[in-house]
């Protein structure tokens, strides 16, 4: 389970250079594989007949931001979540943290219930066959059943070892006295598995507190790229409609506008541009 946490958590940090490499990328406006950078040398008429034809409507569309923070603090309340909303890639990112909170929190709750199932286990085992009761016991005492078949045993043990400290009272309540070795040990066995299974409850605790830190880092960056990505795209639409209009600096066609100002004197002159 753990091994399984590791790898889907750390799974999808390649993925997020990815998006911060889109960040720095231009835009496909055209359909021609030309890229936004480029867009200075396509020809006036391929804007108008299909590139562009609502110029303001794609700006006002594409340049609705989101914010960061609230992606970043939704994903810190549930992984993925602020993935949500961007595009394709982040969706799938975002799906990968909520399947590993859910499967590390259904590991958690599975090993939970088998830490008590194994508790209830050597409690019954211990009071069957070694004939004190388990309730209330401590921790000290339960090691001592495991590894001593007697509370005489263990007594004489401690007083040979000089550890005085460490007997315990020798009433009926606490006289136990397994009548085979099999069963101790198989208690013992018991036990420990528990205390195994129980011991990896905190770590899959940290493992999603770590994945909802890298979720929403995550989140954070990926929202900012697709911020950026909008901007970039509004901006570039503003500057072709504006090119189209014949207010920008030129392009380099035969077909287009050689410049701003020759558009105008062709206006003034009542003929155009040709």
């Amino acid at each position: 389970m753990l091994s399984l946490g590791i790898g889907i958590i750390f799974a999808g940090w390649v993925s997020d250079g990815q998006a911060q490499m889109r960040a720095q990328q231009w835009v496909d406006f055209d359909g021609k594989d030309r890229m936004v950078g480029d867009v200075g040398r396509v020809p006036v008429n391929e804007v108008v007949e299909g590139a562009f034809d609502e110029p303001f409507e794609i700006e006002s569309e594409k340049n609705e931001r989101k914010d960061e923070r609230t992606a970043l603090l939704k994903s810190l309340v549930l992984p993925g979540w602020g993935h949500f909303g961007l595009d394709a890639s982040a969706s799938t990112r975002g799906k990968i943290h909520i399947g590993t909170d859910l499967a590390l929190l259904a590991g958690y709750i599975g090993a939970d219930l088998r830490v008590g199932t194994l508790t209830d286990e050597y409690l019954a085992l211990g009071e069957l066959r070694a004939g004190v009761l388990m309730a209330d016991r401590d921790r000290a005492f339960v090691l001592a059943m495991g590894n001593f078949n007697s509370l005489e045993e263990y007594n004489d043990y401690q007083l040979r070892s000089r550890n005085w400290n460490r007997l315990f009272e020798d009433t009926p309540a606490n006289r136990w006295q397994w009548e085979y070795e099999e069963d101790r040990r198989r208690f013992k066995d018991i036990r420990e598995r528990a205390d195994l299974m129980e011991n990896q409850l905190p770590a899959i605790l940290g493992f999603m507190v770590i994945n909802r830190v890298i979720s929403g880092i995550s989140a954070f960056n990926r929202t900012r790229a697709w911020n950026s990505d909008r901007e970039r795209l509004a901006a570039k639409s503003y500057e072709v409609d504006r090119r189209d209009r014949g207010y920008g600096s030129g392009v380099e066609s035969g077909n287009g506008v050689d410049s701003g100002r020759e558009f105008e004197r062709g206006m003034e002159s009542g003929r155009g541009v040709e």
